[in-house]
């Protein structure tokens, strides 16, 4: 358990923080060399991750610049078809690299770490199996931030963001608790996304249906 609680408190307080601070989850900081063998092992298994959801990231980029265009236009309409043909081919694609990712784990930890290091490449499989699985959260969570940036909004990101990040520490501090483990810790994160998303999706639903732009309010 104490083992276990060393990888969360490494995990989160020295990497988390940073992404709410951030409040842009995409990009892993270095880490320098760490005390708890299970923190090391995943920052090969993170080089892996960050590639490949690398092109969802672009592909929010680029929707957001197509919403934005149509948003100073006035053309609710087309943003609106433009958004459900770019959240079904981001589903595609990262369904797609989900699957590659599945399949070829062990080998692409490979590319960073020696075959000889069986306990590292395990761990790293174990990380991309799990969080790599559930691509599309993070998918749909860039064009959740380009759609909010385009149109005006771009406190609802940090929102997003504080839902995203929030969620997976308190959840990966309960999973962790369980016969989980470590796993309990990735797991989080794809949670937490999910989470953004549904919170994400429901003001742009209620936005598409009175053709007003989506904004977050706390009244």
């Amino acid at each position: 358990a104490a083992y276990i609680r060393g990888v969360f408190l490494l995990y989160f307080t020295r990497k988390e923080v940073f992404y709410v601070l951030r409040s842009d989850p995409r990009e892993d900081f270095p880490l320098s060399h760490s005390v708890c063998p299970a923190d090391d092992r995943r920052q090969s298994a993170v080089k892996i991750d960050t590639f490949a959801y690398l092109p969802v990231q672009d592909f929010g980029n680029a929707y957001s610049t197509f919403t934005a265009q149509n948003y100073g236009a006035g053309n609710h309409e087309q943003i609106r078809r433009g958004t459900q043909d770019a959240f079904a081919l981001s589903a595609a694609f990262s369904l797609v690299i989900s699957l590659f990712v599945n399949l070829f784990a062990h080998p692409l930890m490979q590319i960073f770490v020696k075959a000889s290091e069986t306990d590292v490449i395990a761990i790293g499989v174990q990380y991309l199996r799990l969080e790599g699985s559930f691509y599309l959260g993070i998918g749909w969570l860039f064009l959740l931030y380009g759609y909010y940036r385009a149109v005006k909004r771009a406190g609802m990101s940090v929102v997003l963001t504080a839902i995203s990040l929030g969620m997976r520490v308190v959840l990966a501090y309960l999973f962790s608790a369980t016969s989980l483990g470590v796993a309990g810790i990735w797991i989080s994160i794809p949670i937490g996304r999910a989470l953004a998303d549904m919170t994400g999706l429901f003001f742009l639903q209620r936005a598409f249906r009175t053709q007003k732009p989506a904004c977050f309010s706390s009244k």
